[in-house]
């Protein structure tokens, strides 16, 4: 996994996000496939094979710009997490906008199952501050 070079306190912060994302997206998965033995082993599989991959693409989002009062940078973001949910067949995706002027849009889409019993969302915001405290928006 090629990191674009920056300080160390960036490199770092990225490496920490990628292992809480790989953790929570593995939790997630794991507590999916223990509520449903028939496809637990099928979902450890997946997460072994593929969690070199979704790392390189955590990382790839994180060298994104993402600071809030960058709109070319969330826009770019915003048509990154589009782009990554398309390929893993995921529908309807939107882009609810947000009535407050400057605020990036959401990011809607769905999996449905066929006669599921639980509904399960999942949210995180893109936008961020400044690596700068100096430069974070004040307090509301």
């Amino acid at each position: 996994m090629n990191l674009i070079k920056r300080s160390n306190g960036i490199k770092y912060r990225e490496r920490m996000l990628q292992r809480i994302f790989t953790l929570v997206l593995g939790c997630c998965l794991l507590h999916i496939a223990s509520a449903q033995n028939v496809h637990n082993q099928a979902v450890k599989k997946y997460i072994n094979q593929q969690k070199g991959a979704i790392v390189c693409e955590f990382a790839k989002f994180l060298q994104l710009p993402n600071t809030a009062g960058d709109t070319t940078g969330l826009r770019r973001n915003t048509d990154f997490i589009t782009q990554m949910m398309r390929q893993k067949g995921i529908t309807n995706i939107q882009l609810p906008g947000a009535t407050t002027s400057g605020v990036p849009p959401a990011v809607y889409g769905e999996v449905l199952v066929p006669a599921a019993k639980r509904t399960i969302i999942f949210y995180a915001h893109y936008d961020g501050q400044p690596v700068n405290p100096a430069q974070w928006s004040k307090p509301l």
